[in-house]
């Protein structure tokens, strides 16, 4: 009967599993197989309290049972108690290094807190375990993509096709590594045989539109959303995303059409409210548009795109006020929600209301899943590069450790070196940030003060000219015109 009881969990009948094992342990509750069935079934279920007592019962009976530690660790990453979790994982991972689940969720765990390079070893190390392991074949997959490792990412796309060439899963798969590599000839190919093989499924043909949109096929994505619409022609996402798609190529006319038959079908929405924004934003009705944007939210507080939309008014000057009034209330409402809290900081930091947006990246750096966002330590390095230089560093460089290509991380962890006197590293990493980006101003300023350290001074003012040339207004141009003038 236990056996019958896992086989359902392995075949996703939880309910069925959460009965045997019910039956079982009023036969026996002393087996620690009959409550770990128990606690497995219940964690599907997402009820954490009762599998906690589970766990502790096998615990209890059992303190070093592998199994129960095993769920004990599920339990505290699905209650986000990620770092308590990769802790018990690591142990056992370190206890039964084949024990494939435990290497799966750790893995899992490294790539969530943003660990990519342990990650990737992890699930190659699974994968060679196990190559039938769909699942993480494609994490691992997706693991590269982040890395933008692209090139590792195609020779493994490649070997998995021809070893399965008929799991949907690696088609979609293959698609979205060309698109990585930015070979978007044979991604536009890839995702012609994707319609093929999609064309009586509307939901994946609205999937496929988005996909070819990316590699501006607008044609091609045309063509799939106009299909997926003769399956489903009132179905309110295709229409709403076949109107942004109109939108996109100019055609507003038709966008409107579209956002009037959806207005007049379901009265209102903030689906729809959102896209007669986009259509007044596309026709520089700034104002109306941020009114259509604050209906959106007003009709659903947890929808991200229009406060998306209202942030980026508000850094055009667009009512500014109004939207840090909302954005803090917000946050106020509800403190634990780390994307609003992060939005409301990145909006002061654009505001250079610095010292009141570090409260609120203080917190955010603090938080398992955010500890390592680069963007959120690149701030709080730049907060504090006129404070405490030795805390900056360390900001930085963590920053910098989680991005090895963003030219402001580059940028930040170079200025931050030249403060400190090491010119010479903190050039390599500002000739890198300039590699990237050639264009940013202040970049090249301080590539010039670092040069002018160094003794490279005819170098430094060749640098500033062309500069000043370049770009008659910048944020740090009366620094650089005290620099040219002291050389």
């Amino acid at each position: 009967m236990l056996a019958r009881g896992f086989m359902y969990v392995q075949n996703g009948r939880f309910d069925q599993a959460l009965k045997v094992s019910e039956v079982l342990i009023k036969a026996d509750d002393r087996n620690v197989d009959y409550w770990n069935l128990h606690a497995t079934a219940l964690l599907r279920f997402n009820e954490h309290k009762e599998a906690q007592t589970s766990i502790d019962n096998v615990l209890a009976i059992s303190p070093n049972h592998y199994v129960g530690r095993f769920n004990q660790a599920m339990l505290l990453k699905k209650t986000q108690r990620f770092t308590e979790a990769k802790k018990l994982l690591s142990r056992l991972v370190e206890e039964q290094p084949r024990h494939s689940p435990s290497q799966f969720q750790l893995a899992l765990v490294e790539s969530e807190e943003n660990e990519l390079e342990p990650a990737i070893e992890r699930f190659e190390t699974l994968v060679i375990l196990e190559s039938g392991n769909i699942k993480a074949q494609l994490l691992l997959l997706d693991l590269y993509l982040k890395k933008l490792q692209t090139g590792v990412a195609l020779r493994l796309i490649n070997k998995l096709t021809k070893e399965f060439p008929f799991e949907p899963e690696f088609a979609i798969k293959k698609a979205e590594v060309l698109i990585a590599n930015r070979d978007i000839d044979n991604a536009k190919l890839q995702l012609a045989k994707l319609y093929k093989l999609w064309l009586d499924n509307p939901q994946k043909l609205f999937k496929l539109s988005s996909m070819q949109q990316s590699v501006t096929d607008y044609a091609g994505a045309n063509d799939s959303l106009l299909k997926a619409l003769s399956y489903v022609p009132q179905h309110l996402l295709l229409n709403l995303e076949y109107a942004r798609l109109n939108l996109q190529l100019g055609e507003i006319d038709i966008a409107e059409k579209v956002a009037l038959q959806m207005q007049q079908q379901y009265t209102k929405g903030s689906n729809i409210s959102l896209l007669k924004g986009d259509i007044a934003l596309a026709k520089d009705k700034y104002v109306q548009a941020h009114d259509l944007y604050m209906d959106a939210i007003n009709q659903d507080h947890n929808f991200q795109l229009p406060l998306v939309r209202l942030y980026e008014l508000a850094r055009r000057g667009i009512k500014e006020p109004q939207f840090l009034v909302l954005v803090s209330r917000l946050v106020k409402e509800e403190p634990e929600n780390n994307w609003r809290r992060k939005l409301l900081a990145d909006h002061l930091m654009n505001q250079n209301k610095w010292q009141q947006a570090k409260p609120h990246y203080l917190t955010l750096v603090e938080k398992d899943r955010i500890k390592n966002s680069y963007s959120v330590l690149n701030n709080l390095a730049n907060i504090f590069i006129n404070e405490n230089l030795t805390q900056t560093y360390i900001y930085a460089k963590r920053a910098l450790e989680n991005t090895r290509t963003n030219p402001a991380v580059l940028d930040t962890h170079g200025w931050i070196l030249v403060k400190l006197s090491r010119y010479e590293d903190g050039l390599v990493s500002l000739r890198q940030a300039h590699s990237i980006s050639s264009n940013d101003p202040s970049i090249r300023f301080h590539i010039a003060y670092t040069l002018q350290k160094l003794g490279s001074e005819n170098e430094a003012k060749n640098k500033l000219d062309d500069l000043f040339i370049a770009y008659p207004d910048f944020p740090k141009r009366i620094e650089a015109e005290k620099l040219r003038a002291y050389l």
